[in-house]
């Protein structure tokens, strides 16, 4: 955060001018600041999805097969299934996220929890998983050609 501060043996009565072009440039400078948190951020989050990318494409090819995207979710699933009974309660997802960077505020995440649990049971089976990563590599093949790639970028 900035703070801009004014003279104090300056009589801002005396000064109004001067007062006003403080005041401008205390504004300019944290707009200036505020649009560089911003674009900083913008840049964080597409560097986390160009990371992102790059584990899924396996073979480096510039494409994500539909293989190289179910075996990146299955491999994440699995890392944050601590107890192993093929199922992820709500601090395993949580866990998922984590380790993917990803962090949402608490609505958010009961929201896209409860998407995931299609049988409303308190957890996110294999079989619920798998069945949303299919429909996620679906939408992200835009073309069909059974690829994610530039080609399916809007």
């Amino acid at each position: 955060m900035i703070f801009c501060s004014y003279p104090e043996e300056i009589s801002w009565k005396d000064h109004e001018y001067e007062n006003e072009m403080l005041k401008i440039i205390c504004s300019a400078i944290a707009a200036y600041a505020l649009l560089l948190s911003v674009s900083h951020a913008q840049n964080s989050q597409a560097q986390k999805g160009m990371n992102i990318m790059q584990q899924m494409d396996k073979d480096a090819n510039g494409s994500i097969s539909h293989a190289e995207f179910i075996d990146f979710g299955l491999l994440y699933f699995n890392k944050a299934d601590q107890n192993k009974d093929q199922q992820m309660n709500k601090l395993e997802y949580a866990l998922m996220l984590e380790m993917l960077g990803s962090v949402f505020p608490s609505e958010v995440f009961i929201k896209r929890f409860n998407i995931l649990d299609m049988n409303r049971d308190s957890v996110i089976s294999l079989a619920e998983f798998s069945e949303m990563s299919e429909r996620k590599f679906r939408k992200g093949d835009l073309n069909g050609d059974g690829q994610i790639n530039q080609n399916d970028v809007q």
